[in-house]
């Protein structure tokens, strides 16, 4: 039986101009119980700010790019892997039955 799955997100916009829908925490679940959905990933160090008022609570990601006012993970770590590109297809299907089923 088709249908449509409305999910309430922001629409971004791309570097690319193109609208795109941002479900980080399907995609984060999807790359749980489907590894293979990855495409692309990276080792990154990430904290999450605790004490700065203006900044409570955001995620810092460092994927460890050099920069002019740093140098690779500054002595750190890597903690975390971000997933840059997953199988879209791939996880929609997933998803689809896993919802119908």
């Amino acid at each position: 039986m088709p249908f449509n799955v409305i999910v309430p997100s922001r629409i971004q916009l791309t570097s690319k101009w193109r609208h795109f829908v941002d479900l980080p925490d399907a995609v984060a679940m999807g790359v749980v119980l489907w590894d293979d959905i990855v495409i692309e990933d990276k080792l990154c160090y990430c904290y999450v700010c605790t004490e700065e008022e203006a900044t409570y609570g955001q995620v810092i990601v460092n994927d460890g790019s050099k920069l002019a006012i740093s140098d690779g993970f500054a002595g750190h770590t890597p903690n975390a892997t971000i997933c840059k590109t997953i199988d879209n297809q791939l996880f929609k299907k997933r998803l689809i039955e896993l919802l119908v089923s």
